[in-house]
């Protein structure tokens, strides 16, 4: 009764546990309440939930400068919903690498999507999640995202050196529905947003002998966000509900919705 899609239909559904099912009648007055454009949550069609973001830690602040939510990443952030069990943490870590020769100009991206559940120990719901779903939603960050954020200067040295972006997500509790992609990405933009990089100067060895590499100097008082970081986009999935009115015609007329949780 329910399918998601986003653009290029890319969204995966995650499989319900037997605790979250739902009898018929309770499916009739869901799909009933979204017809007329009252949920069971309260909310309307286009009413979003509103979630809890945070990039900082709540321990060891001061005034003058708060601590990072993870100490030793680049770049981090939290998000939860509220009236369910999701919970996902985003972490973004950095080091310098060569560009790929395909694409020299430009930094490298890498996304990596882990279900906390798939390693036997549950935090939200009681499913499993295999290794191809996890590999199947870092497909989808990376096919959505990429080309917003292809023009992300992590440029140090053109042709020779590189930022590389590592971008996880941990997943630590989820109640089913067809969101989580939605959530991952807001974790996304805002742990990227919080991401500083610093200025790197490369030491070319001119004389050096077979096998000795560049030195860099790091400035770490002279931290910087990479020009083009706020265009990361947030992803929105619009869930379809058929069969839940009848049309003029007779027919089915179909509801979308944006936000969905588990039982729609």
């Amino acid at each position: 009764m329910t399918s998601s899609n986003t653009s290029n239909n890319n969204s995966t559904i995650l499989p319900l546990p037997q605790s979250k099912r739902i009898s018929q009648s309770e499916l009739i007055y869901t799909l009933r309440g979204c017809s007329s454009n009252l949920r069971v949550d309260g909310r309307t069609c286009s009413d979003f939930r509103p979630y809890t973001l945070s990039t900082t830690s709540n321990t060891h602040n001061s005034a003058s400068k708060k601590s990072p939510l993870l100490l030793l990443s680049n770049g981090s952030s939290r998000i939860s919903l509220p009236g369910s069990t999701t919970d996902i943490i985003v972490s973004i870590k950095n080091e310098i690498v060569s560009p790929k020769p395909n694409n020299p100009e430009s930094g490298v991206i890498e996304y990596n999507v882990d279900f906390f559940s798939s390693h036997g120990t549950t935090t939200g719901g009681s499913f499993g999640v295999s290794k191809k779903v996890e590999m199947e939603y870092s497909q989808i960050l990376k096919r959505l995202l990429w080309s917003q954020l292809s023009d992300l200067d992590l440029t140090i040295s053109p042709g020779k050196y590189c930022w590389r972006v590592c971008v996880d997500v941990m997943i630590l509790a989820f109640d089913g529905g067809s969101t989580v992609v939605d959530a991952i990405s807001v974790g996304v933009h805002a742990a990227l947003n919080s991401m500083v990089l610093p200025r790197v100067t490369v030491v070319e060895k001119e004389f050096g002998g077979a096998g000795e590499k560049d030195e860099f100097l790091v400035d770490g008082e002279d931290n910087a966000r990479p020009e083009g970081v706020k265009d990361c986009p947030v992803i929105v999935t619009i869930c379809v509900l058929r069969g839940s009115v009848k049309g003029g015609g007779g027919g089915k007329r179909r509801v979308m919705i944006v936000d969905a949780n588990w039982e729609e």
